[in-house]
């Protein structure tokens, strides 16, 4: 029934953040174990590349990743890391971020607070989220996290 159909749309979702990520990085950084190590983005290959480049609605992305993770709070922990990878990637530069932080339907706000109060079966913690804030990697992330705030 019901449940089985979400059940299904879960993996479909997942699925499909993973063939995104995969088709981004190629078949590096990809562990399921959902620990901190698994959200630092590796480097893009080339295919990656001139996929990003190719990108023509970094809005509509953000929107479909974020609004995934919305609108199903029992998405798996290796789906949101595939999502803080994506769009960490997608915030890169000042206009991105921007982008994220006004997406429509405060939907940048309502992922905010989905991470915030996500009990997550892995080692990675809102705590640690926080703490990524003084890494130098993960700068251009926060300040779009803040943004958004």
């Amino acid at each position: 029934g019901a449940n089985e159909k979400r059940q299904t749309n879960r993996m479909g979702t997942a699925v499909a953040l993973r063939v995104l990520k995969c088709g981004l990085f190629g078949n590096i950084s990809l562990g399921l174990s959902g620990s901190i190590k698994n959200l630092s983005s590796p480097c893009l290959d080339d295919a990656g590349r001139e996929l990003l480049s190719s990108l023509s609605d970094k809005r509509g992305l953000m929107n479909s990743i974020t609004s995934a993770v919305v609108s199903d709070r029992g998405i798996s922990d290796a789906a949101i890391l595939d999502v803080l990878q994506l769009l960490r990637l997608l915030s890169s530069d000042e206009r991105t971020t921007e982008i994220f932080a006004s997406l429509p339907n405060k939907m940048a706000e309502k992922f905010l607070m989905t991470l915030l109060l996500w009990e997550s079966g892995c080692t990675l913690t809102a705590a640690s989220i926080c703490g990524l804030k003084d890494t130098e990697k993960y700068q251009g992330f926060y300040s779009c996290v803040s943004r958004a705030l």
